[in-house]
């Protein structure tokens, strides 16, 4: 069964709406909470509804809806239910009243429709797994990359946590360290594919602040950002976002009249505190968006440039330059997954322990040789 939850204050269900589409919701809370009335009214008393007289207040709407009513059959209706009707009633009031202090004039119509629909039906909580599924899952990843083994253990504690619970996919705000060519970003990009989550990747070194959380509104490049889009436009409870050099991420900017622009790293940091995550303030959309489910996983190369407040957030994990038995585990699945012969995958794995012999090996350069490999071995070789 699919599981959503509610991102959005559900006023927003209404907002954008037509006044004649407007005009019909409020006619049919007003009918509802004079129906509940009256049949109370009619209940207490002992009395069919069609047969009460009209109220003494005058109001020719309320004259003109308890004509209307003189069409209802006899009944009686237990009180629970007619407690429940006038709830909901006066909840579709309320919501229309706050739907109609909303500007949404700078949303396409798409956009729009976004909003209603989240607003009304919820998010979907993706990553949902069994336990045995759990196990599965991260056993893949770890034989995949062994060398991000402690990442695959937390992983691995907040998926079987997950299953027991009924909850989705969520891993608390994490971020690994090492040396470029290690495979920190495909490692983290592969976690949100094999268990089917919606992600978006993005280098925190080029503008990563508004790649997050947007431009909001009166700037012509203006946008939302990956939040607003996965959880508002992809209606995604739980998305995971992945962040690239977010040590190179740019700081806070003074703008020429003293105004303070925001970095990527003081914009994250209410995102990664649930009690204010819970009702961030999307830029774009200008509406309050419940953003708790987002998945943070960050990568950098050192933690030189990451600010304290934001390190006191992360989960840190280290990896440092691939040893020789990691590099050639790497280079024999690339070599499997190509098609090559054994006598060529031990080619390669000789090649790249003498490699590593003498200096660090990045996983790019393994790539590389597996494909020349690759080129050589395969039938357009005969064509030289």
């Amino acid at each position: 069964m699919i599981e959503k939850r509610r991102v959005l204050d559900p006023a927003l269900s209404f907002v954008g709406l037509k006044k004649e589409d407007l005009a019909g919701r409020v006619a049919q809370c007003r009918r509802h909470v004079i129906v509940a009335a009256r049949i109370r009214s009619a209940d207490i008393q002992g009395l069919p509804p069609r047969i009460l007289s009209l109220d003494e207040d005058g109001d020719p709407e309320r004259r003109e809806y308890l004509l209307e009513l003189d069409q209802i059959p006899d009944m009686r209706i237990p009180v629970l239910t007619l407690a429940r009707d006038k709830r909901r009633a006066r909840r579709l009031w309320q919501r229309l009243s706050a739907a109609s202090m909303i500007d949404i004039k700078h949303l396409s119509e798409a956009e729009r429709g976004h909003l209603r629909m989240t607003a009304a039906q919820g998010a979907v909580v993706a990553g949902k797994v069994s336990m045995h599924r759990a196990d599965e899952i991260v056993a893949a990843l770890h034989e995949e990359a062994p060398w991000m083994r402690e990442l695959h253990i937390d992983m691995l504690r907040a998926l079987r946590e997950a299953a027991r619970t009924g909850a989705g996919f969520y891993l608390p705000p994490s971020l690994v360290v090492g040396p470029p060519g290690t495979g920190k970003s495909a490692a983290l990009r592969r976690i949100a594919e094999i268990l089917r989550i919606p992600h978006v990747a993005i280098d925190a070194s080029t503008g990563g602040h508004f790649g997050v959380v947007g431009m909001e509104r009166g700037w012509g490049a203006a946008h939302p950002g990956a939040v607003s889009q996965t959880i508002i436009g992809r209606r995604i409870y739980n998305p995971v976002i992945i962040l690239d050099e977010v040590e190179k991420a740019a700081g806070d900017v003074q703008t020429n009249k003293g105004n303070t622009v925001p970095g990527l790293q003081s914009t994250l940091l209410p995102l990664l505190e649930p009690i204010t995550a819970a009702a961030w303030r999307c830029p774009y959309y200008g509406v309050p968006v419940d953003a708790r489910g987002v998945t943070y996983l960050m990568t950098a190369n050192s933690l030189d440039g990451l600010s304290a407040p934001l390190r006191s957030r992360l989960r840190v994990y280290h990896v440092d330059h691939l040893s020789a038995d990691h590099l050639v585990h790497a280079a024999r699945r690339q070599c499997l997954e190509s098609g090559l012969e054994e006598d060529v995958r031990e080619a390669i794995s000789g090649l790249v322990r003498d490699l590593r012999a003498r200096r660090p090996v990045h996983l790019r350069e393994i790539s590389a040789i597996v494909g020349r490999m690759k080129a050589i071995d395969g039938p357009e070789s005969f064509l030289h």
